[in-house]
């Protein structure tokens, strides 16, 4: 939401830095519920969907830009 929000705005170099970088943190990390906002380790429930569908939008986003 906050990628999409900048993307919005203008801002579509913060918004691309934020895709890149979440789609670094579930590469590395798997998909997780969600992740430490220090190290990226990953907490919670593991092979959460909604984190598999956040990788798809932001695959797609990335395909158009």
């Amino acid at each position: 939401m906050i990628a999409d929000g900048l993307a919005r705005a203008g801002e579509t170099d913060a918004a691309a830095r934020i895709i890149h970088s979440s789609l670094e943190l579930i590469r590395n990390n798997g998909f997780a519920e969600y992740y430490d906002p220090l190290s990226g380790a990953p907490l919670g429930g593991t092979q959460f969907t909604w984190t598999a569908a956040m990788v798809l939008e932001f695959l797609e986003q990335e395909r158009v830009a």
